[in-house]
């Protein structure tokens, strides 16, 4: 994993299960004002909430009924 990864999970593991504050992330992730968006992007984006990630499986399709 590049950086990259690491500071995408770990900013998630760290707001979840830490219980770290959004400034002491961003102060982890070496993240500036400019990159804010970026980092709520990490924690709020459904292509990697696990926690809701069935209602977003592309591979196990709804079934359609006709």
């Amino acid at each position: 994993y590049g950086t990259h990864s690491f500071r995408r999970g770990g900013c998630q593991h760290r707001i979840k299960n830490c219980g770290w504050s959004v400034d002491m992330v961003a102060a982890w992730g070496g993240w500036s004002q400019l990159e804010a968006v970026t980092m709520f992007r990490y924690f709020y984006s459904p292509n990697n909430n696990h926690e809701f990630m069935s209602e977003y499986d592309h591979n196990n399709p709804k079934c359609v009924c006709y």
